[in-house]
């Protein structure tokens, strides 16, 4: 059995000064007893070994689970990777879980004063939302870098694009950093892409509003979803979008119908139709075998008919005989 074991430098400096007291001695607690003989408890058994409150043990399970170092089970938890004490690799995808951790302003002035670009994050954001930032602010931000592990260049680009669409809340603001951290949109290349890329599609969106004149109202629910399907699921070309819903005003008497106009533009783009000049072709060549169909169908028809004839033509000579030899027979 080893007599000890060892923390780096880079774990104690940063979880010794962040993480609440507690959370740190529970987490020393625990590593120990794993590294002396694989030993793990659950939360009740902690609460009586530390004289903690079983609660507080459960939070700083929780605490430490959404920082990766350990994973919850229903036997209370086990660690992620065998080298626990050490600094965990923060280039590798974070996984988000449980709700977003609490911060003292204490945590926060300390992670400002070791790290120039917190201070900078919040003079940033603060240009940008055009406000001074309140203790609820900051602390979500800082929660970014910390749970998220997004960095700063990345955060700033999210409040920027959430400015550019006039959505200044802190709660959107944090429903969108959440999805970049999902999405490991981590790095400015990554961040500059993807704002590009929805960019796109919100052109392409209001765009196809115009055509189908929508103009100064927000879009219901169905609508945004049939855009959605066009714009992001299928990426149906706009020049297609005018033919579909004049086909659509026709068949339901001027009634816009979404339903039916997405099934066409669907059924265009499943048979590979991305061209106004490739619907006319598949148009002409529909015709020309719709054509080929009813003629082939006519005739086999004809064919029936005189079949038919050929096998009941009723024989008006033999009749006339036998009507005479009937009548003679009287």
């Amino acid at each position: 059995m080893e007599k000890g074991f060892e923390l780096s430098f880079d774990f104690v400096e940063k979880w010794g000064r962040f993480a609440k007291p507690e959370y740190f001695r529970i987490y020393i607690y625990i590593l120990s007893q794993y590294k002396k003989d694989k030993t793990t408890y659950t939360a009740e058994e902690l609460a009586k070994i530390l004289d903690i409150k079983e609660d507080r043990v459960e939070s700083a399970l929780e605490y430490w689970a959404m920082e990766g170092f350990i994973a919850l089970s229903k036997s209370g938890y086990v660690f992620t990777e065998e080298k626990s004490g050490e600094e965990r690799d923060t280039s590798a995808p974070r996984v988000i879980a449980g709700a977003r951790p609490s911060y003292t302003h204490t945590e926060i002035d300390r992670a400002a004063a070791k790290n120039n670009e917190i201070s900078y994050l919040f003079r940033q954001a603060e240009k940008l939302m055009g406000k001074l930032l309140s203790s609820n602010d900051m602390e979500v931000l800082y929660s970014f870098v910390d749970w998220l592990g997004l960095p700063v260049e990345v955060i700033i680009m999210i409040i920027s694009y959430a400015h550019a669409n006039n959505k200044h809340s802190m709660r959107y603001i944090e429903k969108v950093a959440m999805d970049w951290a999902d999405r490991e949109i981590n790095t400015y290349e990554k961040a500059e892409a993807y704002i590009k890329e929805l960019e796109a599609v919100a052109s392409k969106s209001r765009k196809i509003c115009n055509i189908l004149g929508i103009h100064d109202r927000a879009l219901s629910t169905t609508e945004k979803k049939y855009i959605k399907i066009w714009t992001e699921e299928k990426d149906i070309p706009l020049d297609l979008i005018p033919i579909a819903y004049d086909k659509t005003m026709m068949k339901t008497g001027g009634k816009m119908g979404w339903a039916y106009m997405n099934k066409i533009l669907c059924s265009w783009y499943d048979e590979g139709i991305r061209t106004q000049e490739e619907l006319e072709a598949a148009t002409e060549q529909y015709k020309a075998k719709n054509a080929e169909n009813t003629q082939k169908t006519a005739k086999k028809g004809a064919n029936k008919f005189t079949n038919y004839e050929d096998t009941n033509k009723i024989d008006y000579e033999k009749y006339a005989e036998q009507v005479l030899s009937d009548m003679l027979d009287e």
